[in-house]
């Protein structure tokens, strides 16, 4: 019935939420990344070595201006997200042949300039994030409002 089908979509809110870019955002924005499940890694100009950055709150990284209620993240280098409490979904590894047993759900992102982040995930300038891997497979339908709260 109707009570059914509404705790269905609940369910399938929170799968999209948990590990999305916009948790993501939100998490960085409150300084919980660790908490909530995330890393950061830097991905060095080869392309191939990561660095787990232990500090992603560093001020060469994150910045907290004085009159906005907003903060600022820049990454000189690519960097890599993975969110460590899901794996990713059968068929991401199915269209992408990867292995059955890879862990965490990882994506690749570029950050040409800085960007700011609100309270609620929404960041700009959105151009200049682009992203490759997990989060740019996660399709259209799978987005939700800035004002959803899980």
């Amino acid at each position: 019935g109707v009570v059914s089908q509404a705790m269905i979509w609940k369910a399938n809110r929170e799968k999209a939420y948990y590990g999305s870019r916009m948790h993501f955002m939100r998490c960085y924005y409150d300084s919980t990344l660790k908490e909530a499940g995330f890393t950061i890694s830097s991905i060095n100009s080869d392309g191939k070595t990561f660095g787990l950055l232990t500090n992603p709150y560093q001020k060469k990284y994150f910045n907290i201006p004085d009159t906005v209620d907003e903060v600022e993240v820049y990454f000189p280098d690519k960097i890599s997200v993975a969110y460590i409490k899901a794996v990713p979904e059968n068929a991401y590894l199915k269209q992408f042949n990867l292995p059955p047993d890879v862990g965490v759900q990882v994506s690749y992102i570029d950050i040409k300039d800085p960007i700011a982040i609100k309270e609620n995930g929404f960041y700009y300038d959105q151009r200049n994030w682009v992203n490759q891997g997990y989060w740019s497979w996660k399709n259209i339908a799978d987005l939700l409002p800035y004002d959803y709260w899980p």
